[in-house]
């Protein structure tokens, strides 16, 4: 067997595999063979069938039952001996083979990239101070809190206005590209809240019980919905009710209700302890954040297509569940999907030469993790469940996520490593 490997990048290769014909011609013959044993041809006896019809009859299926033999067995052979190990399944292509003449294809492949990373145990990043947390920071909280207890008033006798929340029928019909229209029954909105379509408040407002209106809006390109991001819809709106909310008083006995605290004032002083620990992970979550950016920038890596393909799936799955959450069916809006996966590729890019490039200083650094770690973070898990760690842990090997768990408080623990070993200053 001639293996001929071309290396085209730092992680893909091309390897051109050629079989000597005896031995392509010797497996050939015997997938013939075993067509000519079972073969039924009208005026032949079973198994007398002349190799000249079995081979123009079956030449399709024995090609196929051949090549379908013949090249993985090769290729796992020719890996072995290049010492490749694929990170997805080989592309193969250009086959040619003839009865008495060689076989010959080529591979194309992925393999993990060979990773120099230096300079990973003097970086150097910016603290931001924390922010100071407000009155009006707790304010905020205790609005949120009272308006999960808030109560609605039907109102018949106004049309509405701020603050309402409105029962509606909603139609959405995008202007240009495929159909993607949609439909959302008794929905609830709040008049004038930040979420709703560009226009809707302004078009909402003054709008009586039992009303219709219709409205363009051109949705911005940074969208946070990637499904409407730079879409022109026209959409149609029936008010069915008016509520108005009404909030409980902001006194002891509400304290009481959300909080095992008897005043308010102690559950003032509990919010702001919660927003100021909030805060510190903030800025340790940006730390982190910019250690590994430096680290990449100091290491650029070209990923291999297959892990940034991973990351775009990953993402993508993201937002099918979002939209599905939005009580929509992904499948009948007829969303471009490539588009889509286009503009996520270059974070997608980013992501994957960082874990390429964590996971290498793990292993540089010998970083591992141990059962016993493991054993913590599922207790963590399980903590408010009725099942114990024991059989969580089991349910995560049955599954195959448990190797992913350890992939993932690999991650942690060698980032825990660089920041530790970063040189971080105060910013003024």
């Amino acid at each position: 067997m001639k293996i001929e490997q071309k290396k085209l990048s730092s992680s893909k290769r091309e390897l051109t595999v050629e079989v000597p014909a005896v031995e392509a011609e010797k497996e050939f013959n015997q997938v013939m063979n075993q067509y000519r044993k079972l073969a039924v041809v009208p005026g032949f006896r079973k198994g007398k069938v002349p190799a000249g019809i079995i081979r123009s009859r079956f030449s399709k299926e024995i090609e196929g039952d051949f090549y379908g033999k013949m090249i993985p067995d090769t290729l796992n052979k020719a890996l072995k001996e290049q010492k490749l190990e694929p990170i997805a399944d080989p592309k193969i292509q250009e086959i040619e083979f003839k009865p008495g003449e060689p076989l010959k294809f080529t591979a194309l492949l992925e393999v993990k990239p060979e990773i120099s990373v230096s300079g990973y145990t003097d970086v150097r990043v910016e603290k931001h101070k924390a922010r100071e947390i407000t009155g009006e920071d707790i304010d905020k909280i205790i609005t949120r809190l009272r308006t999960s207890l808030a109560s609605f008033e039907p109102v018949t006798d106004r049309p509405c206005k701020k603050g309402d929340f409105l029962m509606i029928d909603l139609w959405g019909t995008f202007t240009s590209g495929k159909e993607r229209n949609f439909h959302r029954e008794k929905i609830l909105v709040e008049a004038g809240g930040e979420g709703n379509p560009p226009g809707f408040n302004s078009h909402v407002l003054g709008l009586h019980q039992g009303r219709e209106l219709e409205f363009s809006a051109l949705h911005p390109s940074d969208d946070p919905d990637p499904v409407l991001a730079g879409a022109e819809i026209k959409y149609r709106v029936k008010l069915l009710e008016i509520q108005k909310r009404i909030l409980p008083e902001s006194d002891d006995a509400f304290a009481q209700k959300v909080s095992e605290h008897q005043t308010l004032s102690d559950l003032r002083k509990q919010i702001r302890s919660e927003l100021e620990q909030s805060e510190e992970k903030r800025i340790e979550q940006d730390i982190r954040d910019k250690v590994i950016e430096r680290i990449c920038e100091a290491n650029p890596l070209e990923p291999p297509t297959h892990y940034i393909d991973q990351e775009t799936e990953s993402w993508l799955q993201l937002v099918v569940q979002d939209i599905r959450n939005k009580g929509m069916d992904p499948g009948k809006l007829e969303i471009d999907w490539g588009e889509l996966r286009k503009g996520f590729r270059p974070e997608a890019e980013k992501r994957a030469a960082a874990a390429l490039i964590l996971e290498q200083i793990a292993e540089i650094e010998k970083i591992r993790i141990t059962d016993e770690e493991v054993m913590k973070e599922i207790e963590v898990y399980t903590a408010e469940t009725e099942k114990s760690a024991e059989e969580t842990k089991d349910i995560l090997e049955k599954d195959g996520r448990l190797e992913a768990l350890k992939k993932q408080l690999t991650t942690r623990k060698t980032i825990d490593f660089l920041v530790k070993n970063a040189k971080i200053t105060l910013k003024d």
